[in-house]
Formats: C-alpha cells, structure tokens, sequence
C-alpha cells in the first residue's frame, strides 16, 4: 500500500505533466483535481484491503507526508488547511466501504484491534530507550532538525517498543513510510526446535477481498490469509511429548511421521501394522518372525500381572466376568508353580510360565473336576489357552530394552491374525512401561510411533494403557505419535496430547468433530474450518500453535524424508 501511494505522486509529479500539456492557467485546477481522486481512491483502497479505520487513520499522514515530500512543502498548518477537503473525502471513501464491508460480513470488527486483542503488546524498554537515541542522533546528523521526520521517526519507535522487536529498529529511518507497519500488532512465530514444513495460511477475519489460501464460501467471516514462515516444534514448551495426526488414507500421515522420527534426533520405535515404514538406517523386525511371552512379569507383582493379562483376552476374545475370574486365577498359581511369589519380589527375575504351562494347569484341574459345573467353565477356557499355546508366545527372543536405545520399525504385516498381532503389540507396550519407569529425563528421549493407534485403543485393555502411557510419558522422557483415519477412538486421549494435527478430512461426523475442536463455540470458524478440510491436498494439514492462539495451515517437508 505504502509502494502504491509513493508511485501515485510520482505519476502526479513526473508522469502525467510529461505526457499531456496542460495550460499553466488550469494546471492548479487539474492539480487538485488528481489529488481529490489520490485521496477518494486510497481511502477506499486502505479500508479495503485491511477492512480496519484504524489503519485508514495510519495511513492519513504517510499520504500527507508523500504529497509533501513530492510538492516540496512543509506540513505546516496552512498546509494542512488547503488539504482539509482532500482530506475529508479520504475518510468518507473509507467509512463508506467500510460500511459496505460490515453489511456484507454483518460484523463490525475492526482487524486493528482485533490483532491487538490477539497478539496483545509488550513495552520493551531497552527497544524504546535505544530508537529514542537513534531519533536524537538522526535529528541532528541526517534529517537536520526537520520536524516532520523526527515526528514519524518518534512514533515508529513507540510503535516497536509496543509491537516489534531489535531486528525493526531500522525502520525508524522511513519515518512515516514505516508507521502504518510498526504501530500495527502483530505475532511472532517460534523458529526454535526443529522445523517440519511452511505455514501457508493463517486463520484470520475475512475482508471484501478474497486472498484466501484455501478457498471457502464468500460469505463466510473467516479467511486463510496467506503467509510465509517456517513450522517449527521446541518439544520444551510443549505440555508434553504426545501427538496425534488424524486424516484420510492417502493426506500424508505416515510420511509426517517419517519426516518427524527422522528430524527428532531421538530413539523411535514405529508400530508399523501396514509395512509402510523405510527410513534409511533404521532397523526393520519382522515381527512374524519373532516370539514374546506376554506372561512376562516386567517387575510388576504376579498378581497385579495376571489381572492385566487376563484383562487383556477378556477385551480381546469378549470372555465372561467368570470366564476372566478364573483365568486370573489360573495364571496366578502358574506363577507360583513357577516359584514367583507374589510377597517375595526377589522371586520376580525367575523365567515366567508360558500360556503352554496354563494350558496344562487347566487341563489338570478338568480331570479333577468333581461336577459337569465345573468341566464346563474350564472347556470354556479351553479353546483360548489352546489359540494361545503357539510357539509365538513361548519365550521373548527380542530384547525388549535393546528396542529404546536405538530406532526400530516392527513390522507387523506378516502377522497371521490380529489377535496375535495384538498380543504382541500390548505385551512390548508393557514391557516399555515397565523399562519407562526406570527412567528420567527433562526432555524427550524416545518417540514410540503407533499407526492404526485404533487398532489398539479399541479394546479395553489397549486404550486403558496407551491413556496410562500418554498421561505419564513426558517425566520419563517419552512421547508418544498416535496415528489414525478415525477420530472416534481418540477422543480421549486428545486431551494428553501436547499436538494435533489433522489432514485431509471427508466423513461429515468426523469433519463435525475436528472443526468443532478448532473452532470452539465460534460457529462462524467451525464453518470455515469445516469446508477446508475436504479440500486440503496431500502433505497439508491444520494445527494450532503452542499457546493456542492461531489455526495454521501448514505444508510439511514431504521432500525431505528419506526412505
């Protein structure tokens, strides 16, 4: 705008007498005339672009200041006498659009005060106490004592004392070409931790022009204003180190978690249910190729274990209250027949029993059985104990601390069942609480990845500990990256979660939930927010900042994850 109204006088000054000959008797007429229709457009012209008075009234004396620079006068009194009718049509072209703009948005907000309200101010002293120094020294060495440019000089100091910060102070020598920018409000976004992508867009009051980076529909009081900045994570200033990504098959999750492990510098462990993951120099596990025994014990109490364990097949196969009761039970004085005392935790270390070992325990007490009652309610455990007998679950022939001292993808494609698939993924989850435990760490250490993370907060037992885990990551140095197409089985944990992002989104009660979680009980930025999601193209998601103030739209580094 500043450009716009510099090459207007330009135009007045050099251009137009240079092209038509206009007789010295009218040219102060034809004058006057081109410098109403300068002032008629720039008002229109400044309302309309930031749709706030506030910059209109900024505005004013850099137009003033401009035309005098260029006629050679002096803003003296007089001067700003002769101007008064010039003046008054700038500010009624502005009232009128901007009377236009409120009908059309039914909203009278002003995006001045709104940034202010936003972004909020801080007076830095050092800032002020410096431009005010640098005014005294421009005063006598370079503007020699003119007036006018120490006034615009002295407000812009003011302005970046409230509003900006050291790396500004060179625009006190545009003096008013830099007022309307230094007095404005404005944010600053963190380039601190490591940077994932481009924020494109901004969520911001829609003006009459449509700038917007992802379009929605005209009527609507919210834009994405566009903007260029880098997208940055400082894992210190988050409340804590969990993630969650949601969005279609295809929107770019699985490549943002890539990007992420491999930016991060720490320790990650991938869940990797689809073989997707490859990330050079990091260890593959073909988990089909492996064993675990999920009656490991992982220091906790034989008893406490055998309640998790039983838990875990009662929300698995849909057992019976009785059927779960006597299971623990069953696995209880497996342990003991194992010598693991439930009183002596220097017995805990032993080799634990397998499900093999229950297995023949039941079969043992169905032969002692003295009633059909009896036989009956252990047939019923019979055929799970048997499913569950397989060399699968014999012994742990990974290293379960080995898999958080170094990177690690476990693929789990080739695992024959699901229900097997979900044994294991339980029972290395545990083994990770476990070995959390023993650790402590005042920033993030480790990253455990868990794709399909519905796969396990489904069942009863899985969403139970990954709420544990979330909840209790951050003191140990974890963080945990939950990746799904759903949100349904995510509502929960959302609130352990320090980070969300979502991608492309179409299913309409999906797209309810995520924009009303944006948007809050702002229903006009759920509407805009909830026509954006469908129309984000792959590696585009939707995030706040830190402190919640502002809705990104960010493109992540897609190029820079390397497979």
């Amino acid at each position: 705008m500043t450009s716009l109204i510099v090459l207007e006088f330009i135009l007045i000054k050099y251009a137009i007498p240079n092209l038509i000959v206009i007789p010295y008797y009218i040219y102060p007429a034809v004058e006057s005339a081109e410098l109403l229709v300068i002032f008629f457009l720039d008002g229109i012209l400044v309302e309309f672009i930031f749709t706030s008075l506030v910059m209109v009234i900024l505005y004013y004396p850099l137009i003033l200041f401009t035309y005098s620079l260029f006629q050679q006068q002096s803003l003296s009194f007089f001067f700003l006498l002769d101007l008064l009718t010039f003046s008054s049509t700038y500010f009624i072209s502005a009232l009128f659009i901007g009377f236009i703009g409120w009908f059309i948005r039914r909203n009278m907000s002003d995006t001045w005060f709104e940034q202010l309200s936003l972004f909020g101010y801080k007076f830095k002293p050092k800032i002020a106490l410096i431009g005010f120094t640098l005014v005294i020294a421009l005063y006598f060495f370079l503007f020699y004592g003119n007036l006018p440019l120490i006034a615009g000089s002295m407000l812009n100091v003011i302005g970046i004392s409230l509003f900006g910060d050291y790396y500004d102070l060179p625009l006190i020598l545009l003096s008013w070409f830099a007022t309307p920018y230094s007095l404005t409000p404005r944010g600053e976004i963190s380039k601190q931790g490591i940077c994932l992508g481009n924020i494109v867009g901004i969520l911001s009051k829609s003006g009459i022009i449509d700038s917007s980076v992802i379009r929605v529909n005209s009527s609507r009081k919210y834009k994405w204003s566009g903007i260029k900045a880098n997208y940055c994570i400082d894992f210190s200033k988050t409340k804590n180190y969990n993630i969650i990504v949601v969005g279609t098959s295809g929107s770019g999750k699985s490549n943002f978690a890539k990007l992420l492990a491999s930016k991060l510098s720490v320790n990650f462990l991938v869940f990797d249910l689809h073989g997707e993951y490859y990330l050079n120099e990091v260890k593959r596990v073909d988990v089909s190729q492996i064993s675990v025994n999920p009656l490991s014990l992982f220091n906790r109490n034989p008893k406490e274990r055998a309640l998790e364990i039983a838990y875990m097949l009662k929300s698995l196969f849909n057992l019976g209250n009785i059927q779960a009761i006597e299971l623990t039970n069953l696995i209880v004085e497996a342990y003991a027949e194992k010598g693991l005392d439930p009183d002596d935790p220097s017995t805990w270390s032993q080799n634990p029993p397998t499900f093999r070992d229950v297995l023949l325990l039941l079969e043992r007490h169905k032969k002692n059985a003295l009633s059909a009652q009896e036989i009956n309610k252990y047939q019923s455990l019979e055929p799970y104990l048997q499913y569950l007998s397989s060399t699968v679950f014999q012994s742990n022939s990974i290293n379960f601390e080995e898999l958080l001292n170094s990177s690690y993808i476990l693929d789990f494609s080739s695992v024959p069942t699901n229900e097997v698939k979900y044994i294991i993924m339980e029972t290395i989850l545990k083994s990770i609480q476990s070995l959390m435990y023993s650790r402590k760490s005042s920033k993030i250490e480790n990253l455990v990845i868990i794709d399909e993370a519905p796969f396990l907060l489904s069942k009863e037992s899985g969403k139970q500990l990954i709420e544990r885990l979330l909840a209790e990551g951050r003191k140990f140095g974890f963080g945990f990256l939950l990746i799904s197409q759903s949100v349904d089985y995510l509502k929960e944990v959302i609130p352990n979660a320090g980070l969300f992002y979502a991608f492309n989104i179409v299913e309409p009660g999906e797209l309810e939930y995520i924009s009303k979680f944006f948007g809050g009980s702002d229903l006009d930025m759920y509407y805009t927010l909830y026509e954006t999601f469908p129309k984000l193209p792959r590696g585009v998601f939707v995030t706040r900042d830190l402190l919640g103030r502002f809705i990104y739209l960010v493109q992540f580094y897609e190029g820079d994850v390397h497979v």
